[in-house]
This record gives structure tokens, sequence and C-alpha cells, in this order.
């Protein structure tokens, strides 16, 4: 576990999952930005500072940034970097429109050195397939999926016929994912997000290789839609 020694935005207490390499750096973790704070109104960036990390300087990841109105959730992706060995810097959320709530922001994000590449695509990939889904016609159209001892990377998109109810839970088992993983982790739907604040999100959450979403709302829950996921997840 990684905890932050500080930061430039009056957030307290962030502590993120880590694995740490000389190839790469991994986080995950999820922690609420406090938008009304002085210092967070003044920094023109977000920087997290944290004890020595493996790599020195990183190229550009992404870090997933959630927005709350409603029932809906609204997701969009931030970019991020690693400044120096005790700086993590994130690009300053926009302020969703539609917000109710300080927004979030999710680290399921990997980092690699400048100038050093890492061909995750070298690994031997894994072949998923879904079982005993309580949601009828879901299909797996794109997967890429990549274990190791300590991490995992998935890469998924899924679509669906449709739900019976608005609101209505739904979980499959996604057979070939190892079962030592355990996360909540973000889908979001491949549909239009003009005139909105990024594009909607469904929350999962992961246990083994049971996946369990808690509900679609609105148009999503009538009508065949695809929705996809891009993680880090570390173990």
């Amino acid at each position: 576990m990684l905890t932050a020694t500080g930061n430039n935005f009056g957030d307290s207490i962030i502590q993120l999952k880590d694995y740490q390499s000389d190839k790469m750096v991994i986080l995950n973790g999820r922690f609420q930005l406090p938008t009304e704070n002085e210092e967070y109104q003044a920094a023109e960036q977000l920087e997290i500072y944290v004890p020595d990390l493996s790599i020195p300087k990183s190229t550009m990841t992404a870090v997933f940034q959630h927005g709350f109105s409603s029932d809906k959730v609204y997701l969009t992706a931030l970019k991020s970097w690693i400044k120096n060995k005790n700086t993590i810097v994130i690009e300053k959320p926009f302020i969703l429109r539609r917000a109710e709530n300080e927004p979030e922001l999710d680290f399921f994000c990997a980092y690699v050195p400048k100038g050093v590449r890492f061909d995750i695509n070298a690994l031997q990939p894994t072949t998923l397939t879904i079982e005993n889904s309580t949601l009828p016609n879901l299909a797996i159209t794109y997967q890429q999926c990549f274990v190791t001892e300590n991490w995992v990377f998935l890469a998924i998109q899924i679509t669906w016929a449709k739900a019976e109810n608005e609101g209505d839970a739904f979980s499959f088992r996604l057979n070939g994912f190892p079962s030592g993983f355990s996360a909540n982790i973000p889908f979001f739907f491949n549909s239009s997000t003009y005139g909105i604040d990024g594009s909607f999100e469904a929350p999962f959450t992961i246990t083994g290789n049971q996946f369990k979403c808690f509900g679609l709302t609105g148009v999503h829950y009538r009508e065949s839609y695809r929705m996809e996921t891009r993680v880090f997840i570390v173990k």
C-alpha cells in the first residue's frame, strides 16, 4: 500500500494499492476531491506526494474521474504522469455541470518510464468466456486480458439485448479471469456523450471471476447497448 505524504489540494489521507518494478508502477485506489477547498481552487494541476517510486519519471497515462448526478454516474479520463520519484501529477478535473456531489478520482492505471518500452502484447493473453449471466443475451464483443502473478490487465467490451427492469442488478461469471483478484471497477457506455458530462458509467464489483453490476438506468436498460472497461488491477 502506497500512503501519500501530502498533496497540493488539501485532501488529508490518500492510500493507493500499488505494484512497482523498474518497468512500471500500477496504482489502484479512489478518493474524493475537495473542490471547495482554497488549496484545490488555487492549484493549476493536482500533485500527490509519495515515498520514492520505482521509476523516476513516466509517460502519460489516464485516471478516471467520477461525477454524480441524480441516479447517474458520469465517467471521464484525466491525464496523469509521474513527475519525479516523489510526485504524481493529475490534470485538474473540470467540474461537471450536472454534479450534485464532489467528484472522485479512481486509479486503475499503469505508469511506464519515459524511453523504456514495455510491450504488454508480449505476454501470453488469457481467453475469457461468460457463463451464468442473469442478463439475457450477454456477450463479449472484444477482449484483451493479460494475467501475471501480481497484476492483471483487462480490456473487455460486452453487449446485451435488454434488461427486464430499470435498476435491476445482474451478474455473470467470467471464465479465465483469475480468482485471486477483487476490485470495484467502472464500465462505461459506448454511446454518444454530446451535451453531457462524460460517458455514462455502470459500476461493477469483481470477486474472483464473479462480476456484478448494481443496475442499469435510463435507455441503457431498455435497448441493446455496449459497454466496456480498460483497467490494470493489482492483486
